[in-house]
């Protein structure tokens, strides 16, 4: 028999908080996921589209925002497995001189020198910063005038966005993103969740770009007019 399963919102807040990968898996294990298909495929044959096909059967759907995570985390991938091929093919060529059993250095093992996001996301662009906004308010807001959002996620899946938001990319422009997006909207209204850890992160981070936009340019020394006699 089938069975058919409704919540209302408050529901399935409290659900989240239980399971947090209902809206969202990890992104860490995401990324674990698809360097470890890297390192086993065969880079001559794979394909992007077998890659989405094995992370949509270990996941589930995902949001396009991270499914285009994904693709930058697999370009990522292969460029450290053919630094790798290409460390190991220098490697054979020196052993054949002497240099027989050394180990291949930490930094070209696979997923040794990627950036773990369990705690902190990597925001450094704005495609980031979609799936920023995407992770904060899934659902949205309740209303285009609203700043309620539909859903709160569990703290879990809002703090390492919240950590990456805090040290974004230099070349992003959080003026002209808070002008153009939803995000300034979407952190705001995290300073009401019901973890504190999180309304602490998100009030903090206000403040910040408050503090940023506020700051007004200043010409710098060279470029003050010269002093007159």
């Amino acid at each position: 028999p089938k069975w058919l399963v409704s919540f209302g919102v408050p529901a399935f807040e409290a659900f989240c908080r239980r399971h947090p990968d209902a809206v969202e898996p990890p992104a860490q294990a995401i990324k674990a996921f698809i360097e470890d298909f890297i390192h086993k495929a065969d880079l001559e044959t794979m394909s992007i589209k077998s890659m989405f096909t094995a992370v949509r059967a270990r996941f589930g759907a995902l949001r396009p925002q991270v499914m285009g995570r994904c693709r930058r985390w697999a370009s990522a991938a292969v460029d450290a497995k053919n630094k790798k091929l290409e460390k190991a093919k220098a490697a054979t060529g020196m052993n054949k001189k002497g240099s027989e059993g050394q180990p291949i250095p930490r930094q070209f093992v696979a997923g040794a020198a990627q950036t773990d996001e369990s705690e902190q996301a990597q925001i450094v662009d704005m495609a980031d910063v979609d799936w920023a906004i995407s992770i904060l308010v899934p659902w949205g807001f309740k209303s285009s005038k609203s700043d309620e959002p539909v859903l709160r996620p569990p703290a879990r899946v809002v703090l390492p966005a919240l950590a990456g938001l805090q040290d974004m990319g230099k070349d992003l422009r959080i003026r002209e993103i808070l002008k153009t997006t939803q995000l300034g909207k979407a952190v705001n209204c995290m300073r009401h969740h019901p973890s504190p850890e999180v309304a602490r992160a998100a009030r903090n981070l206000v403040m910040k770009w408050k503090a940023e936009c506020a700051r007004k340019d200043t010409p710098s020394a060279a470029t003050k007019p010269a002093a007159t006699a």
